[in-house]
């Protein structure tokens, strides 16, 4: 599914959307509003092993 409004577009994630993940989950105020979900510092290895999926 790809959802797509004026501000943002929902789709599944695939591998070439690693970096991205780990450029945007890589602060510290996500980690703060999810912290049993996310590790911090995120890294390119918590990306591999499907960390974003909580």
């Amino acid at each position: 599914m790809d959802i797509q409004c004026s501000k943002a577009r929902i789709f599944p994630w695939q591998t070439s959307d690693k970096s991205s993940l780990v450029q945007h989950a890589n602060s510290r105020d996500i980690w703060r509003n999810l912290p049993d979900a996310f590790p911090h510092p995120y890294t390119d290895q918590n990306a591999e092993f499907g960390y974003w999926l909580g």
